[in-house]
């Protein structure tokens, strides 16, 4: 880990004040809180992998969501496998002298 670096930032006297009641609200220093929030809303460095792996991720979310809507619209299951199976056979006979 990195020495950590100092900013200085510049807030008008209604952000400094909305800033103080929070931090008094939470318990803690305003500049604990400001570290905290600006931490909070940069971006993570993430990894291609990590990236990969979370979109796949998110990709089976919405398919199990598009499943479970179409299930509460009243389509049957499907077995995948068993169309996999009907489509194989079916390009066999398309192609069997």
């Amino acid at each position: 880990m990195s020495a950590p670096t100092t900013i200085l930032v510049h807030l008008d006297a209604d952000e400094y004040d909305r800033l103080a009641a929070e931090a008094q609200r939470r318990g803690v220093p305003p500049d604990s809180l400001a570290h905290d929030l600006l931490r909070a809303s940069l971006p993570t460095a993430e990894s291609e992998a990590a990236r990969i792996q979370r979109a796949g991720l998110d990709a089976l979310d919405r398919l199990a969501r598009l499943r479970a809507d179409l299930r509460r619209a009243g389509y049957p299951p499907v077995d995948a496998a068993q169309r996999v199976r009907d489509g194989r056979d079916e390009l066999d006979a398309r192609f069997t002298p």
